[in-house]
């Protein structure tokens, strides 16, 4: 009876302290970015955004398109060749390992015109 409790002691300790590493796996989250356009390559399937953060700065990040990205331009259906440096855009991705994976661009304002 003794041993039955250490086991199921040992056991229980086993299951509580792998249950963090668990939690930690979640599954692949959506991440959004606000931001411009600095550089798109249709061809390629890339992009670039940048996008200012609170204290004032810029952080740049770069986006791999494919197939199924879904692409809005004021509202309406896209494509990637449609967007253009300088456009302001919500990008939805998805990171896999290093990499930004777009699911969703949307354009919400066209560059500002150089006067």
């Amino acid at each position: 009876m003794r041993a039955v409790t250490i086991l199921s002691l040992v056991a229980l300790l086993a299951l509580s302290a792998s249950s963090p590493v668990l939690a930690a796996a979640k599954p692949d989250q959506l991440h959004h970015r606000h931001g411009e356009i600095v550089n798109v390559d249709a061809a390629a399937k890339s992009l670039s955004v940048k996008e200012t953060l609170k204290d004032g700065k810029t952080k740049e990040y770069s986006f791999i398109a494919d197939e199924k990205t879904k692409v809005m331009v004021h509202g309406k259906a896209g494509k990637l060749e449609d967007l253009k440096t300088g456009d302001a855009v919500k990008v939805s991705y998805h990171k896999k390992g290093t990499e930004n994976h777009v699911e969703a661009i949307a354009v919400v304002a066209a560059p500002a015109k150089k006067s």
